[in-house]
């Protein structure tokens, strides 16, 4: 989808925080700290609203892309919330 747009700076903003939260949550599944789960929740949150923003201007590609970019975000920040609940687990916290 991306391929089939223009440039945008509001979706390679978007681009580069998903960037960084892929990052911090690769780290965290080996090495998990809580500032990292924070800035995780942080950056999910804030990519949530950027794609919010970035809807209410766009043209049907661009949606399309955003909407894509959302999906994937979701997936991302799992990574961080699937090492939550097992470290959960692993200590007995659901017990």
């Amino acid at each position: 989808i991306l391929s089939k747009i223009n440039p945008d700076k509001d979706i390679l903003n978007i681009l580069d925080k998903m960037n960084e939260m892929f990052r911090i949550s690769y780290e965290f599944f080996y090495k998990p700290e809580k500032s990292k789960a924070v800035r995780a929740f942080k950056l999910n949150k804030e990519i949530s609203s950027l794609i919010d923003n970035a809807l209410e201007a766009k043209r049907k590609e661009y949606i399309k892309a955003l909407i894509s970019i959302d999906f994937s975000n979701r997936i991302i920040y799992h990574l961080t919330t699937m090492r939550l609940d097992t470290l959960k687990e692993l200590s007995g916290e659901n017990n």
